[in-house]
């Protein structure tokens, strides 16, 4: 089975983007095989279209260029050779808003990569077993991406639940790892964390099935209270909540009965 246009348009900008941003079609068409593994019976598959026999492999990944020109992530100038926009390069290290691109697809699903607020508005209702994820921490100090804090983070992240929950199955989880922040200009932690949990489990329904806790010890101590004040110690745990739609989410532990105990 050929791949999707979806699934190709993003391999085919970065097969580009590692090329060093140009070259000849064949390359390109031939990288992208490798790239996905394509099985050989489909990459050299011959049909016939307009009374012309041809590599419908070859063609379908031409096709998909043509859409990135539209785009403006690629561009038509260079007989012969395929060449990345500016704004193809800008596309492959940061997700636009609104866009949503399919990565792969199996027959277990779809790899895709967007915002989580629009992957939200194309994932069904009931269709998801688990949510894992470790969302942007509310810091005090601004990051270069433009992350959240104070109640504007704690409301999107309500918001984007709500819709998490939507698209869970009712035995499924969300599983949340959060780090610790401090509250501006003070050596007192902020209890966000706290804040957040009874609010997806009050606002929501969620039930806290489990917390557990990730340990890292080679963590780099970035706070003014431990490194220049050192009126704190330095943090090396974060917190994992598991939460879930009902009270009996799906889950067995004979499937982490050969982890290895962390002792602190």
């Amino acid at each position: 089975m050929l791949p999707s246009h979806k699934q190709l348009l993003l391999p085919v900008m970065k097969i580009l983007d590692d090329l060093g941003g140009s070259a000849p079609a064949r390359d390109v068409v031939d990288a992208v095989a490798q790239e996905l593994d394509v099985p050989a019976d489909v990459r050299n598959a011959n049909g016939v279209v307009s009374g012309r026999k041809v590599n419908l492999f070859a063609r379908r990944v031409r096709w998909v260029r043509q859409d990135g020109i539209r785009r403006k992530f690629m561009s038509a100038d260079g007989y012969g050779r395929w060449q990345l926009t500016e704004s193809g390069k800008t596309f492959l290290q940061n997700i636009r808003p609104g866009f949503v691109i399919t990565v792969y697809e199996t027959s277990l699903g779809k790899m895709l990569w967007a915002e989580a607020e629009a992957a939200a508005g194309v994932i069904t209702d009931e269709s998801i077993n688990l949510i894992f994820t470790s969302p942007e921490y509310p810091l005090t100090r601004k990051k270069h991406y433009g992350n959240r804090s104070g109640q504007g983070y704690l409301d999107w992240l309500v918001s984007l639940a709500s819709e998490w929950k939507r698209m869970l199955v009712n035995d499924g989880s969300l599983v949340l790892t959060l780090g610790p922040v401090w509250q501006s200009g003070s050596p007192v932690e902020s209890v966000y964390q706290e804040r957040l949990l009874l609010r997806l489990i009050d606002e929501f329904g969620f039930n806290l099935a489990q917390r557990f806790f990730y340990h890292s010890p080679g963590k780099v101590p970035s706070s003014e209270w431990v490194t220049i004040r050192r009126v704190r110690v330095r943090n090396v745990m974060e917190t994992t909540w598991w939460l879930s739609k009902s009270d009996h989410p799906k889950a067995n532990n004979r499937n982490v009965l050969s982890l290895t105990p962390i002792v602190c």
